[in-house]
């Protein structure tokens, strides 16, 4: 992954696109 310049932000973004994205 790129620098952890917001480790937080990432991984809300992440679970936001996961539920967002559903499989």
């Amino acid at each position: 992954m790129v620098l952890p310049f917001q480790p937080l932000s990432i991984t809300f973004d992440e679970i936001r696109y996961a539920v967002d994205m559903p499989q």
